[in-house]
């Protein structure tokens, strides 16, 4: 009963702020933004990167294929970067990597399966959606911070009721403040998507994943810090870390070893592998 009291209050609390709403408005707002960017930067053409070692062979511009001669000494950056869609390699000096075919046929049996390295605009838009989560949920976590040096929390002790109570109806409410928009973005990558596999269940699933990792980081962080401002910066820094590692914009394959490791342990890449395992 006390943490349901806690969860209650706080919620009150935030909602009769008109900051929230606005919130809510401007996050699906970045996200659709973000889609248009995504699609205009979208193209039907594959652009093909050769090493040095394999111009002599006889490679023909087309409509849907594009070459471009590369250095082998920057194909490690390129790869990183997604540069290109496939890197051709026919005397096979680099290592295994989907981005890497030995022939040209492989090239052409890429395309009419319809297979491309990219990762897609909707993990693009989930990522960044779970790194806005993140940053929202340490945001309303670490206001428990201010409640304990308020005095709050000891007050509602002085009640009989503790501490730990109190952190579970906080960080329910935290979580309830971070899912609605989280679904309500999940519904708008949905829409906006003309080629999806996301259906009701994929967004619920989603949705109370973003929602629960990013509250029990944020309300992980707010019980260690002893400042809401050191505790929001800490949340905003792993968020932005996290999707940098998580292989939205960059191939984690080819990272070193102890980032790769790390790109394991991002929140954003677990929960890219469950969108993954979802939509298969």
């Amino acid at each position: 009963m006390g943490s349901y009291l806690v969860m209650r209050n706080n919620m009150k609390r935030v909602m009769k702020s008109k900051v929230y709403p606005i919130v809510v408005i401007l996050i699906l707002m970045l996200l659709y933004g973000l889609h248009l960017f995504y699609c205009r930067q979208d193209s039907a053409v594959l652009h093909i990167g050769v090493l040095p070692h394999n111009n002599e062979q006889k490679l023909t511009q087309s409509d849907d294929i594009q070459y471009e001669n590369l250095a082998l000494k920057d194909v490690h950056v390129d790869m990183l970067m997604r540069r290109y869609d496939y890197i051709l390699d026919v005397d096979r000096v680099l290592e295994k990597n989907p981005m890497v075919i030995s022939s040209l046929d492989g090239v052409r049996q890429e395309i009419k399966r319809g297979n491309t390295t990219d990762t897609g605009d909707e993990k693009q838009l989930i990522g960044v959606l779970m790194m806005i989560t993140m940053m929202m949920a340490g945001i309303y976590a670490s206001k428990i911070i201010k409640d304990q040096r308020e005095g709050t929390i000891s007050r509602y002790c002085q009640t009989g009721k503790s501490k730990f109570s109190y952190r579970i109806g906080y960080g329910c409410s935290t979580a309830l403040l971070v899912i609605l928009p989280a679904f309500l973005a999940m519904l708008l990558i949905r829409i906006v998507e003309k080629e999806t596999s996301i259906n009701i269940v994929v967004i619920l699933v989603l949705t109370l994943a973003i929602g629960g990792v990013a509250t029990l980081i944020g309300m992980g962080l707010s019980c260690l810090c002893k400042s809401d401002l050191s505790a929001n910066l800490l949340n905003s820094s792993i968020a932005v870390v996290a999707l940098l590692l998580s292989g939205v914009y960059f191939d984690n394959g080819t990272f070193p070893y102890l980032l790769q490791v790390g790109s394991n342990l991002s929140p954003i890449h677990i929960i890219l592998r469950l969108y993954t395992y979802l939509c298969g």
